[in-house]
This record gives structure tokens, C-alpha cells and sequence, in this order.
């Protein structure tokens, strides 16, 4: 859970991704929009497997980013 988003905030969370091997992450798709922007994403979400975005509407164009960055990702829409 992050408190205040700053990009230190995001730059930490990626490596932690990256440290724990974490193949399953849950996050709003605005997140995941401003993760997009980290250097090297793809390097520290490599063993994520699904990306569940949920909370908020997904857009097309989003998504299509998504896959662009992480090709061997599945993502998952849970727009409730």
C-alpha cells in the first residue's frame, strides 16, 4: 500500500516487484499508467505473470500501452 504516490514511492515498489519475483500484482489502472513511466519497468516486473487492474475504468489505449511494455503479461480487467 502506497500513501503518498511520489516517484521514489514508485521506484521502490518496482524494485520490490523486481526483489520478490512477484508474478500476481492488483493495482487501479491510474497506477498503473504512472508506472508505465518508471526506466526499466519491464526489467522490474519481468516474473509478473497477471496484472489485475481494477477500481477505475480501463481505457484501450492504457491497455494497449500495457501490453506494449510487458508482452508476456496477461492483464486482467475488474472494473466494478
Amino acid at each position: 500500500v502506497v500513501r503518498a504516490v511520489t516517484r521514489s514511492n514508485l521506484e521502490h515498489s518496482a524494485r520490490l516487484v523486481s526483489s520478490r519475483n512477484i508474478s500476481h500484482l492488483i493495482t487501479v489502472p491510474s497506477l498503473a499508467a504512472t508506472l508505465l513511466a518508471l526506466e526499466k519497468l519491464e526489467d522490474h516486473f519481468a516474473a509478473l505473470k497477471t496484472w489485475t487492474l481494477s477500481g477505475e475504468k480501463l481505457d484501450g489505449e492504457l491497455l494497449s500501452r500495457l501490453h506494449t511494455a510487458l508482452p508476456n503479461c496477461r492483464f486482467v480487467n475488474e472494473l466494478m
